[in-house]
């Protein structure tokens, strides 16, 4: 019986067509995006050079030039069906996501040793587990509380 089961590697799977659809996938390509402007965000303060001061027209290139990269490197056959939204969504929340990164990293000086160890012994995408929610959080609601003004509060006005 078990001989009659194919076994299937990664190699043998047929690669998607897009590795993001939009607007359908949306809220995965803003996770991806801000995983991205903190990597690049993290390694800049690791490297203790001046790219850490970069002006916010830097940032927005620097965004256009990860789109890019991303791209040219996916494993689908194609990035996404819209590049040029793609590219529209990403500067913002690229810009945003690397500021914030920027911002936790120089306060916490606790949070940004404990990352640059695990970076050096899983990698980034490991470290990165330590600031995920606080840059996606930041990224789609701001500085304002998530509950501020949700119906799910709404009983408490009454």
């Amino acid at each position: 019986m078990l001989n009659r089961l194919q076994k299937t590697t990664w190699m043998d799977r047929v690669p998607e067509q897009y590795e993001f659809i939009l607007p359908r996938d949306t809220e995965a390509a803003r996770k991806y995006i801000c995983q991205v402007a903190s990597h690049h965000a993290f390694h800049a303060l690791c490297d203790e050079s001046k790219t850490s001061r970069l002006t916010k027209s830097q940032i927005e290139m620097g965004a256009e030039i990860a789109c890019e990269k991303a791209r040219d490197n996916t494993k689908a056959i194609q990035f996404t069906n819209d590049f040029d939204a793609f590219v529209e969504l990403a500067v913002p929340v690229f810009t945003k996501a690397y500021e914030k990164t920027k911002d936790i990293l120089f306060s916490k000086q606790s949070t940004f040793l404990s990352m640059r160890t695990e970076a050096e012994i899983c990698g980034f995408d490991k470290a990165y587990l330590h600031i995920s929610n606080d840059i996606e959080q930041y990224v789609k609601w701001g500085d304002r509380p998530v509950y501020s003004k949700s119906r799910a509060y709404a009983w408490w006005d009454e």
